[in-house]
């Protein structure tokens, strides 16, 4: 799975096995960031089955950088 940019997913959280939205995307560093409260950061092998959901809000944008910094995709 190749990330977009400014773009939210939905996958399944394999330890949890709770559905998370899905902010910010790094493979490289194994990372996803989720939204909610508490800010989660979760590991990207950790999670399946993502499904494309809409482009991230200014609100989403400003909640991912504040929470979790920048360089997400």
């Amino acid at each position: 799975m190749q990330p977009k940019s400014n773009t939210t997913y939905i996958a399944k959280h394999k330890p949890s096995g709770e559905t998370w939205v899905i902010l910010g995307i790094s493979k490289d560093r194994n990372q996803v960031c989720a939204d909610g409260w508490p800010p989660t950061v979760g590991r990207f092998s950790d999670c399946k089955n993502f499904r494309q959901r809409r482009e991230r809000t200014i609100a989403e944008t400003d909640h991912m950088n504040k929470n979790f910094g920048e360089n997400w995709n």
